[in-house]
């Protein structure tokens, strides 16, 4: 991996929270396993894990350039429902309310690929691919 102006750095981890703690980066330094267990608790919102992980994301992509095409919106409006659906008690899947990224290679209804596999960079896809959680 290739990490620009951090050379040196022994721990990518410290490279990512040294300069920016608050209570914000403390949501991001839990695992999908901590997060996954504090949803339905309502120990967390769905909410403030996209608003803090968005937050890192402006932060450290222009450093990192790890995000191709980020949909903020879209995964604001996600929070929103999966954090409505927390409230009203229906029943959630085992990642629900978990902030997740997809690799530019896996085709989303919502935008093209920017990864050219067999011919198929700027191609939208149809039809969302299925990820099973």
């Amino acid at each position: 991996m290739l990490v620009p102006n951090c050379e040196g750095v022994q721990d990518f981890s410290l490279f990512l929270f040294r300069e920016h703690d608050s209570p914000m980066n403390d949501l991001n330094r839990l695992s999908a396993i901590s997060m996954a267990q504090q949803v339905p608790e309502k120990q967390i919102s769905p909410v403030e894990l996209i608003e803090a992980h968005l937050a890192q994301i402006e932060r450290l992509n222009p450093k990192l350039n790890a995000f191709v095409h980020l949909d903020a919106d879209r995964a604001r409006h996600d929070a929103r429902a999966a954090e409505a659906a927390v409230m009203k008690g229906e029943a959630l899947g085992p990642l629900h309310g978990v902030p997740i990224s997809i690799k530019s290679s896996i085709d989303l209804a919502s935008g093209k690929r920017s990864v050219n596999y067999e011919g198929t960079c700027g191609r939208c896809a149809t039809p969302s691919t299925t990820i099973k959680t």
